[in-house]
C-alpha cells in the first residue's frame, strides 16, 4: 500500500505543477490577461482538480480501505480539488 500511495502523491504533484507551469497565460507567448475559458472546459483547472485528487482522497482511501473511508476521501477529495483548482486556474489567468 505505501508504494502505492507514494506514486499517487508524485504523480499528483507532478501533475499540479505542470499545469501550474504551462497553464500560465503568458507560457507560449499567450496574453496576459487572458479570457477565463468556462470552468469545466478550462484545462489548468481539471488537471489541477485530477492532482490534487490523487494527492489527497487516494492515499486518505488507501491508508485503510473501506466502504466508510471511501465516501470521507471522496467528499474531503472533490473539496479540496475544487478549491486548489480555483486557486491555480485563477493564477494561471491572471498573469
Amino acid at each position: 500500500m505505501g508504494a502505492a500511495i507514494g506514486v499517487s502523491i508524485v504523480i499528483g504533484l507532478g501533475m499540479i505543477l505542470l499545469a501550474m507551469t504551462v497553464g500560465s497565460c503568458d507560457a507560449f507567448g499567450g496574453r496576459c490577461p487572458a479570457e477565463r475559458p468556462p470552468l469545466l472546459e478550462d484545462d489548468v483547472f481539471g488537471m489541477v482538480a485530477f492532482g490534487t485528487v490523487l494527492v489527497v482522497a487516494v492515499p486518505m482511501f488507501l491508508s485503510h480501505p473501506s466502504k466508510r473511508r471511501f465516501v470521507i476521501a471522496a467528499g474531503v477529495g472533490l473539496v479540496a480539488a475544487f478549491l486548489v483548482g480555483m486557486i491555480v486556474s485563477s493564477a494561471a489567468h491572471a498573469g
